[in-house]
């Protein structure tokens, strides 16, 4: 009996040392958000009043998923000085992200870190301030956008006392939050960590762009928009041959990455990227045979002048799927309009 008696004691010993050694799955050091409030370059069809936007990336170091069923979850909530944001739900949220996302198990301890930067807002109220969102996907980092309507709320606790507000949001309350919650064998696991949100709005990568350069740049977008249009293919990432963007300098080819976001919330670029078992599946001889749940990209500029292009897009999905349109391209009030010459489908 004693010496049933002493082994209960040393595995008590022995499970009150590890109970006390328990660590959350995803640490606060796996995780890597940037935020950047910018000027909303790139329209949002479903938003008519705003002026900014702001872009996020959610980066998981360990690449471990940031929520498992039934043993923890994340939610990622954000505040813009009071105004009100819109996602764009066309473009940047599928299946793998849920917006509008309000838990009161994460919210309200966000709130409470909020307050000790100096935030004035209610403990226990749910705001349209307050922009809540999960990821649940493989690809990281993760990105998204929300546009700011040109709305400011006047008290948290009553959603519909906005002003109209064309000032820029002071970046200084604004701030990211991560919101971890865990639990195992009945310990609290979870945390919250705030992240900085940059201001990048004085940037202006247009006003540097050549005549030129932009229109070649509008060139390359209205025909790679049309090919995903025609192509239907997957869009988890875009992976770019940034070598085929003939006739524009590096400034130019950031303008074209920005643009297609549109298309996929992760562009790359295919020499960066093409090691990445994750992305890309190879044969055994080493040659890639697939993209995964992605598309790899380039255009041929084949003929150029200022109103009139001939110009093609490949899009490779794999050995067994591309599409490859060739078009002729007229200039016209400030536009390029598309006529299809020939189309390659495999």
């Amino acid at each position: 009996m004693r010496k049933l008696a002493i082994i209960f004691i040393i595995l008590v010993i022995i499970g009150g040392f590890i109970w006390l050694n328990l660590t959350p799955t995803v640490k606060p050091e796996y995780i890597e958000i940037k935020a950047e409030l910018v000027k909303a370059d790139v329209k949002n069809p479903d938003v008519a009043d705003y002026k900014y936007a702001l872009d996020i990336s959610v980066d998981s170091k360990k690449k471990l998923p940031l929520s498992v069923n039934d043993k923890y979850l994340h939610t990622v909530y954000f505040y813009i000085d009071g105004f009100v944001p819109r996602k764009n739900a066309r473009i940047y949220f599928g299946k793998k992200f849920n917006a509008g996302v309000y838990h009161s198990e994460t919210a309200l301890p966000v709130i409470k870190e909020l307050k000790k930067t100096g935030i004035d807002y209610p403990v226990n109220v749910s705001g349209p301030d307050l922009e809540g969102f999960f990821y649940k996907g493989d690809l990281f980092p993760a990105k998204v956008r929300y546009h700011i309507l040109d709305r400011q709320i006047v008290d948290p606790s009553l959603p519909g006392a906005t002003v109209q507000n064309d000032n820029k949001p002071d970046i200084n309350q604004c701030y990211i939050a991560y919101s971890h919650r865990e639990t195992k064998w009945g310990r609290d696991l979870s945390w919250i960590k705030l992240f900085p949100i940059e201001d990048r709005t004085e940037r202006s990568s247009n006003a540097q762009l050549t005549l030129d350069e932009r229109k070649i740049v509008d060139l390359y977008l209205t025909v790679i928009k049309g090919a995903f249009e025609m192509g239907n293919g997957p869009n988890g990432f875009i992976a770019l041959r940034h070598n085929t963007l003939e006739g524009l300098g590096e400034k130019a080819k950031i303008e074209v990455v920005r643009g297609l976001e549109e298309l996929s919330p992760n562009v790359l670029d295919l020499e960066e990227a093409k090691l990445d078992s994750s992305k890309f599946e190879y044969d055994k001889s080493g040659d890639m045979i697939r993209a995964i749940d992605g598309t790899i990209l380039s255009v041929e500029l084949i003929e150029y002048n200022q109103t009139n292009a001939l110009i093609k897009a490949g899009l490779w999905y794999g050995n067994l799927g591309a599409v490859s349109p060739e078009y002729k391209a007229t200039y016209i009030d400030g536009k390029w309009y598309l006529e299809l010459v020939s189309l390659t489908d495999s």
